[in-house]
């Protein structure tokens, strides 16, 4: 069922870029809140229901990533914000985080998600949200979660390395 909803997120990215790119801006936020909220649901349903999976842990944050590319992309394409040079900050973080990923997996190891990098994505919905309806304070919402979701991106990239290092001690 979980996984299920973070599909669900995933097949909404497309119709969300378009309708950041060219629709209504009420509509875009609308259908981006729907899609934004799903990722709240899915976790919470896969605890609820004890249903957490490894494809799930694997997907959810895959989806996130790209759901957050997209998002970002389609905005500064038809709102010109955020500067072009956060937006490269931004990718080379998250393509940071795929490739520390792979390494850390290929060492049968696992980073646990962070309360810091849970309060980067929501933060930075929430302006992707206000940036979409135009709303004034946007902007300072977008600094305050992409502040958090470099600490992030470094807290993890520093516990892969950590965990790299620990598993070819062992060996």
């Amino acid at each position: 069922m979980a996984n299920a909803v973070t599909l669900s997120r995933l097949a909404m990215i497309p119709p969300v870029f378009y309708l950041i790119v060219y629709g209504n801006n009420l509509v875009a936020a609308a259908v981006f809140g729907i899609a934004a909220i799903t990722d709240l649901i899915d976790g919470y349903v896969a605890r609820k229901l004890g249903t957490v999976s490894e494809f799930g842990k694997v997907i959810d944050p895959l989806t996130d990533r790209i759901f957050i590319f997209f998002t970002v992309v389609a905005i500064f394409i038809r709102f010109d914000v955020p500067p072009l040079w956060a937006l490269i900050v931004m990718v080379g973080r998250d393509v940071a985080l795929l490739i520390g990923y792979y390494l850390v997996k290929n060492e049968g190891k696992k980073i646990e998600v962070i309360f810091v990098g849970k309060l980067a994505t929501a933060i930075l919905m929430i302006s992707f949200s206000l940036i979409i309806l135009r709303f004034g304070p946007a902007m300072i919402f977008f600094y305050i979660g992409f502040a958090l979701y470099l600490s992030a991106g470094f807290i993890y990239l520093q516990q892969g390395k950590k965990l790299v290092r620990e598993g070819r001690r062992v060996l």
